[in-house]
């Protein structure tokens, strides 16, 4: 009696732990799949730097959706959705960081850099620039140097006709 008695509080015991798992996965409620994802496209797992929400295979990301599509089911709106995540996990969580404070640099250095690099180019390629060659004067006492130069002229003549 008593053996009977443990194993039935056993049992008891274990269908007490399953109830909460099988209430976790119960299925959500019908949100259109393409609602779901377009929230889920906006924000980023939160696990291990997971990737886009929407793309993430992890059991931790499969339930963030199934959350996601509870909320729009209990007529959220997504930006309160992205906002309570935001509560959750931190700004890291929109995959970009918001447009304000110290974080305006991650937005502005880029343009700041390609605006120096262009600068810094157009002043490079002006140093570069083969200067103009200059005037040779022939002293009257290079007669051969005359001659050759007088016929390197005519050979580029014949050249630029």
């Amino acid at each position: 009696m008593r053996s009977f008695r443990a194993a039935f509080l056993a049992l008891g015991l274990v269908l007490l732990a399953y109830l909460p798992a099988a209430a976790d996965g119960t299925p959500t409620p019908a949100v259109p799949q393409e609602k779901v994802q377009a929230v889920a496209r906006t924000l980023w797992s939160p696990i291990l730097g997971g990737g886009r929400l929407d793309k993430c295979e992890l059991k931790v990301c499969e339930q963030m959706r199934q959350d996601i599509a509870r909320k729009l089911a209990a007529g959220e709106s997504p930006e309160q959705i992205r906002q309570e995540f935001v509560a959750l996990y931190g700004p890291q969580v929109l995959g970009e960081p918001p447009k304000r404070g110290i974080n305006l640099l991650v937005w502005g250095l880029p343009a700041v850099g390609l605006i120096v690099g262009a600068v810094w180019l157009y002043f490079a390629m002006r140093r570069w620039r083969e200067p103009e060659p200059e005037a040779v004067e022939i002293l009257p006492e290079d007669e051969d140097l005359r001659m050759y130069l007088e016929q390197v002229e005519k050979d580029l003549e014949k050249l630029r006709e």
